[in-house]
């Protein structure tokens, strides 16, 4: 027996295995009950952190870069939707070409990391099972209702709608009891086609109206944040710095001049550079000048200005290294890192790469989610997968680290020499030898001109060198090699 059940507390049985949303619990509590803290921001406060962000990232060059930075090591050139049937894969085929993943995907996760939530809403069509994605802006959601007994645990999303009426969508779940029709009925209280009137087949499948991915969510908070938030005033402040900088330098390259008037008094030099006056002198050039009138007992001394370039650098670089600590990305992402060796450099990404994996990690759980969904509803409202006892998908990522062309290429070199070593010993034949040739310059994907740099010299001796090099040369000969 759990804790609540000896405080006298039971899980009310209508919910039929079905997670809870707050407005469903009734005089049920959350463990702690009334010491729950709210964490979340206000809705002014989320509506101010999005615009921020959004107009950030459209003006701001750091936030920008920031951002994509991001999105391209997470997304990459898009993700791979993958299952292990014939069947399976056609159905994820035709999703992602209906909702044109591989040209929305980059988009999905921009506004992931600027709003640190992303808020789907799927529309599932009861007659063929297909599924199209509707997003939502995160200032559309005017409340994320929890589990009350599991604070982890979001259930439902309340949207406001046109009519400025509530919309409760329930996030999407296994389907522990059948109970989608009774919860759900709009969607899944219709009938099985070709079933005689029998209800939809939902016990063990995903069923509800929305998912929910929130970044930077803790106990007490049911709203996610971006991680742009630490260093919005930063990257701000920066541009701002700059654009004063620019200011100050225009100022040092203006020409100022003086004219000098002999025995005039001052009252008659405030008449001579009055333009009203009808004794006004103008001054020669044009307007961009600055002129000073004076006669000769009143000197006028300019001063020309230094601006300290060695100040304003470290002014900048003082507040670049507040956005790299805020925002995670070493110092050689934002173009300062002049000492810097290649080894530190990247010995300084690997903290950032593991924060991004993270990040796409999250990402990735979130379509993988959304892929069951859609192979789900085409079980639930159609025939076309019966039969199938592997349902596995997957949802790829691309690698987070980028591939090292000079290490791969100094790692083959390596291997070759060993390979040579062993032909010269007998060790292996000159086919083995060639093959092996042949293998290694596949996995270091290396270009023609690099193995001739490597097996080139060996070529211009022995015969099985010059039929690898051959067979590296030409693409043909890769055909037996995969077989």
């Amino acid at each position: 027996m759990g804790l609540l059940e000896k405080l006298g507390w039971r899980r009310p049985v209508a919910v039929l295995g079905l997670p809870l949303r707050e407005s469903d619990s009734g005089r049920w509590i959350r463990i702690g009950g009334g010491l729950r803290y709210n964490r979340d921001m206000s809705a002014t406060d989320i509506y101010e952190t999005c615009d921020r962000a959004f107009r950030a990232w459209r003006l701001n060059p750091f936030v920008k870069r920031l951002t994509e930075m991001w999105v391209n090591f997470v997304v990459g050139a898009g993700l791979t939707f993958t299952a292990n049937d014939e069947r399976v894969q056609a159905v994820l085929d035709d999703f992602v070409k209906r909702n044109k993943l591989n040209l929305r995907m980059k988009k999905r996760a921009r506004e992931a990391f600027l709003f640190g939530e992303l808020i789907c809403a799927p529309n599932v069509n009861v007659a063929t099972g297909h599924t199209r994605l509707a997003f939502l802006d995160p200032l559309q959601v005017s409340k994320i209702e929890l589990d009350p007994f599991d604070g982890d645990n979001p259930v439902a999303i309340v949207v406001s709608g046109q009519d400025g009426q509530a919309l409760s969508l329930p996030i999407v779940r296994e389907d522990l009891a059948s109970a989608a029709a009774l919860r759900i009925p709009e969607l899944y209280g219709a009938k099985r086609p070709g079933g005689f009137n029998a209800p939809l087949l939902t016990l063990g499948r995903k069923v509800g109206r929305a998912f929910y991915l929130a970044f930077n969510s803790i106990v007490g908070s049911t709203r996610g944040t971006s991680d742009l938030l630490t260093i919005l005033d930063w990257c701000a402040g920066t541009e701002d710095l700059l654009w004063e900088f620019r200011a100050r330098a225009e100022s040092q390259n203006r020409l100022f001049g003086v004219i000098t008037i002999k025995g005039a008094t001052p009252a008659q030099l405030r008449k001579y550079r009055d333009k009203d006056s009808a004794e006004y002198i103008p001054p020669p050039g044009t307007e961009k000048e600055a002129w000073a009138y004076a006669n000769e007992n009143i000197t006028f001394a300019f001063v020309n200005p230094q601006l300290g370039a060695s100040d304003i650098a470290e002014a900048i670089r003082l507040f670049k290294s507040m956005i790299e600590i805020g925002g995670g990305p070493p110092e050689h992402y934002l173009g300062q890192a002049k000492e810097m060796t290649y080894a530190s450099a990247q010995d300084a990404s690997n903290p950032f790469l593991q924060q991004i994996r993270s990040g796409q990690q999250e990402f990735t759980e979130f379509w993988l989610e959304i892929a069951q969904y859609v192979v789900d509803q085409k079980l639930i409202f159609t025939n076309e997968l019966d039969g199938i006892t592997d349902l596995t998908v997957a949802v790829k990522a691309p690698e987070v680290v980028p591939e090292d062309a000079k290490y791969k290429a100094e790692l083959a070199n390596q291997f070759t020499q060993v390979v040579v070593a062993w032909r010269a010993n007998n060790w292996v034949t000159d086919e083995q030898a060639i093959d092996l040739m042949h293998q290694i310059a596949q996995a270091a994907g290396m270009k023609v001109k690099v193995v001739e740099q490597i097996i080139g010299p060996v070529a211009a001796q022995q015969n099985w060198a010059r039929e690898a090099l051959r067979r590296i040369s030409n693409p043909e000969s890769n055909t037996r090699l995969q077989q």
